[in-house]
Parts: structure tokens; sequence; C-alpha cells
């Protein structure tokens, strides 16, 4: 490492582009222009500007620099941007932006704020983000099962098992009607409609869940009284 100061690297589409900046950065703080020197001095990197003509741009050059520096900063500089296309640098790593026409003296006052750790955006674009979040808990949240209640997982991996509820309730010692309803709260919290369903789940995620044979034979045992199922 070269100082002890944070360094600020400067990427771009344009050479020149990163130059001027580099070179109105230098004034007040220490520069980097170099990804070979960047990557060297790696740990010092805190904030990363990034300059583009348009908001995509800065997007694909944000999250390039991301990979390699996964803690710094992002600044974009560039257009102005549609504060909607916006979102999208903010989900690579972007924490604030300058257009093309701001000072060099706004640039400076971003810089110190993201090193005070405050975000820098107009209330549209918090509520863009906030409801860009709530549209992914959302979808995650369609995509996920509800969480199981520890009952409700024996009886689960019973019914992938092949079991039928009255073998269930055999195994488990209980009644076949609280086995119905356990297997009930299952296909919703799944949102599938019959065990087969629930049987075909391990090869949707491309795992394979088997019952122990002999727990297997036991239960079916117990539960035909040693005769073969006709169920």
């Amino acid at each position: 490492m070269a100082d002890n100061k944070p360094a600020i690297l400067v990427r771009g589409e344009s050479h020149l582009a990163v130059e001027l900046l580099a070179a109105a950065i230098a004034l007040k703080h220490r520069v980097l222009t170099q990804l070979s020197s960047a990557v060297a001095e790696k740990d010092d990197i805190d904030i990363i500007i990034v300059h583009a003509k348009d908001i995509e741009g800065c997007t694909a050059l944000s999250k390039d620099c991301k990979s390699t520096f996964p803690s710094a900063a992002i600044i974009v500089v560039g257009g102005p941007f549609d504060e909607a296309k916006f979102v999208d640098a903010i989900a690579v790593g972007a924490v604030a932006s300058l257009p093309d026409n701001g000072s060099v003296t706004e640039l400076f006052e971003l810089i110190d704020s993201v090193r005070r750790g405050e975000a820098q955006c107009s209330g549209r674009v918090a509520s863009l983000v906030f409801a860009r979040v709530a549209a992914l808990a959302k979808a995650r949240q369609a995509a996920e099962p509800a969480a199981f209640t520890s009952r409700e997982s024996d009886v689960f991996r019973l019914v992938r098992a092949g079991l039928s509820n009255k073998e269930i309730a055999q195994m488990l010692s209980l009644s076949v009607s609280t086995v119905k309803n356990h297997v009930h709260q299952v296909l919703a919290k799944m949102q599938i409609r019959s065990r087969r369903d629930a049987i075909d789940w391990d090869t949707r995620i491309h795992r394979r869940v088997e019952l122990p044979a002999a727990a297997r034979w036991n239960a079916r045992s117990s539960a035909t009284n040693g005769k073969p199922r006709t169920d």
C-alpha cells in the first residue's frame, strides 16, 4: 500500500472523461485510474466513480467493478439519468449519482457524504427502491414455501415417501383425522394440489428423499396388519 489514506478509483467508457475526473478529484483525494494499480491496493479502495453517457453503461461498469472491489461504494457520473433506471445501478452497488452538468464542488460533497455512510438520492428514487425491494420480497415469498411446524415436516417427509394417511398415523402415533389435517396444511403451504405433487417435489428440486426401507415396511405392515394394501 502506497498510502494510509483511502483511495478513489475512477473508471469510465471514455479515457478523456476518466482523466478529467481524476484530475479534479486529485485536488482533494488520492486517486487511481489504472485497474492494475487499484487491484494492488484493493484494501484502500473505498469509493469507485464510474462515468458513462447513459445509465446502462454506468450499470455495466458498476457491476464489473463491484465484482473486483465488493466493499467499495460506487458513485455514477453521467446522464442526467432517468431515476427509474437508476434503480438498476443501485441494485449492483451504486449509492449516489451526479449528472454531467454537476460541479466539482457537488462531487466533493457526494464523496464526503458517501464516506460518512449517508445515502444520496431523491424521494422518488427512494420510493422506487422500496417498491423494487417489496416486489422482490413478494416474488421470493411466492417461490418459497411457508415454514412448516416440526410435525408438518414429519408428515411431509412421509408423504413424499409415498405413505398413506393411515400409515403416517401409525408411524407418528396420531389419529388419521389429525394426519389429514396436517396433510391439508402442508399442501396449502407448498401451494400444490395433491399428494402426487408432494411426492414429485424432490424431482423438482433435483433431490431424492428416501424413507429407510425398514421403517417403511414397519409402517405399512402395522397399518395393514401384515396384509397387502388394497387402498
